[in-house]
């Protein structure tokens, strides 16, 4: 089969829209990573700033308990009068928010309730007494011993907390560890909506005592300080440290069993694709490390968070980088469909011009072929054989030179110079003379 030419540049041209087709697509992918890259950037360091922002406020209560743990320092025994005396030089409602009341623990033996409710009604509380909710039989009770402001935090004081596994485990933990310890959720007495709360605890212990190991820690301590704290108020306003780029959740625990608070749209739906339409593109987890517990924070950008990043560059590159490609190949194309149709027209002017020489050289007439000034360039066998000039006597001459008569008709002799010059035919009568 023989190799066309035009064929080759047709194949060129599907060549160069194929190669620009995936040069714009590459181009228009290789833009929408890099907005892609920037987007999870800004999402993670908004993520950073609502973990730090929610470990922060968890922390800020312990400040205020390790206040009122300088007074046990200074002195093992404090009065009711001198505790409230305390907290209420403090604006609590401002520097801790979030914190209904603030308490201390002590731990009572079962044999020594009744001296140790007494001793609380002669220090100022007269109706005191000791509530328990579920274990009533342990040897030791964890009772609520003060709480303040006392109004709102009234259905707290007296309260066994040794009584619920759940809070006991956690004063336990706090005491061995002797490290600032959060309770599991759970609803506060103080709270009448019944949303999630927790209470956090600062073990305090004897000035000077050994407290290396649990052992020791457990025989020198006085007392828990405690912060009653409900989650929502605790972390109203943290959606506004994003400026509403993020919905967040956080949940009890290192897995997201049980949640506590949300802010912004419910996530539910929008991270496991129950609808569709409203599946966040970024969203991501961290493992908030509080005091003595761990949380989960599960975030995810907004709508308008992902509007921000929604950038119609890399689909104008590659519309472009298309229309380019598409207009280098209709050009290449059309070049060749020109070239093809030239070659057309060339090889059957050949064949005319092969076929009309076949007729000149077996006629009997005598045939010339002059340039533009009639000087001819080739004669024929017949014309030499009428006009008895050889090629060689007639090459660049004219006719009228060569054969003139001088017989012609001037009319057919202007005819035939007009037509000659405009190359044009024409179809005269001249009387020529042979060499003769």
């Amino acid at each position: 089969m023989l190799f066309r030419p035009w064929r080759s540049s047709a194949a060129i041209a599907v060549c160069v829209f194929l190669l620009g087709l995936c040069i714009a697509a590459a181009a228009g992918l290789w833009l929408q990573h890099g907005i892609d890259t920037n987007a999870q950037a800004a999402f993670e360091r908004g993520v950073a700033r609502v973990s730090d922002e929610v470990a922060q406020r968890f922390h800020r209560p312990i400040h205020g308990l390790n206040g009122a743990k300088g007074m046990y320092a200074a002195r093992q025994r404090i009065s009711r009068a001198e505790f409230h005396a305390y907290f209420a030089s403090h604006d609590l409602a401002r520097g801790y928010p979030g914190v209904r009341g603030f308490g201390f623990v002590q731990r009572v033996l079962r044999g020594d309730v009744e001296r140790f409710v007494a001793a609380e009604r002669a220090d100022g509380e007269p109706t005191f007494a000791i509530r328990q909710l579920v274990d009533k039989d342990l040897d030791d009770l964890y009772v609520v011993k003060f709480s303040e402001p006392p109004l709102p935090n009234a259905g707290a004081l007296g309260l066994d907390l040794g009584s619920e596994a759940r809070r006991r485990a956690t004063v336990q933990r706090s005491v061995d560890s002797g490290e600032p310890t959060l309770t599991a959720a759970i609803t506060l007495v103080q709270d009448q909506r019944r949303s999630p709360g927790v209470v956090l605890y600062v073990p305090a212990y004897a000035q000077g005592a050994p407290v290396s190991t649990v052992e020791e820690r457990r025989a020198a301590l006085l007392g828990l300080l405690s912060a009653s704290i409900v989650i929502s108020e605790l972390l109203d306003g943290v959606h506004a440290v994003v400026d509403g780029q993020l919905d967040f959740q956080l949940f009890d625990g290192a897995a997201d069993s049980t949640l506590v608070y949300e802010a912004g749209e419910r996530l539910t739906g929008a991270l496991l694709g129950g609808d569709p339409a409203r599946t966040r593109r970024f969203h991501g987890t961290r493992t908030l490390s509080l005091p003595g517990r761990d949380y989960l924070l599960r975030a995810a950008g907004t709508p308008r968070f992902e509007a921000a990043y929604a950038s119609p560059t890399p689909w104008l590159v590659f519309g472009c980088g298309v229309a380019i490609s598409a207009m280098l190949a209709l050009l290449l194309w059309q070049q060749a469909s020109r070239r093809r149709r030239a070659e057309s027209i060339a090889r059957r002017m050949t064949a005319e011009l092969e076929r009309l020489a076949q007729v000149v050289r077996h006629t009997s007439n005598a045939v010339t072929i002059t340039d533009r000034e009639l000087r001819m360039t080739w004669v024929n066998e017949g014309f030499t054989r009428i006009s008895g000039y050889t090629p060689a006597e007639a090459l660049g001459k004219t006719p009228g030179e060569l054969l003139g008569s001088g017989k012609a008709e001037p009319a057919a002799l202007q005819a035939l110079t007009e037509s000659a010059a405009a190359g044009t035919a024409c179809r005269v009568e001249i009387l020529n003379r042979a060499k003769d």
